[in-house]
């Protein structure tokens, strides 16, 4: 997901709590148990990227474009997609 925000289109995307599940905790049988350990994550990475645009929806995790938590390289473009 760090590469994420940075990638996306102008607009908002949601993320639902099935694919995240799918792709950060198939171990979990339940999903309600799988949303509490990743938004426990989820504040982590808010902790050391403040920045970053997202919050917590009823259908999952909303990302918006938020600036990059690391500086670009020296002549470094952004990718265009």
């Amino acid at each position: 997901m760090a590469h994420l925000p940075d990638e996306l289109s102008p607009e908002a995307v949601l993320i639902p709590w099935e694919a995240l599940q799918t792709q950060f905790g198939a171990d979990y049988g339940r999903l309600r148990d799988f949303k509490r350990k990743f938004l426990g994550h989820l504040a982590d990475v808010l902790r050391v990227y403040p920045a970053a645009r997202l919050s917590e929806r009823p259908a999952g995790v909303l990302l918006s474009p938020s600036p990059t938590h690391l500086p670009r390289a020296p002549g470094q473009a952004r990718r265009l997609t």
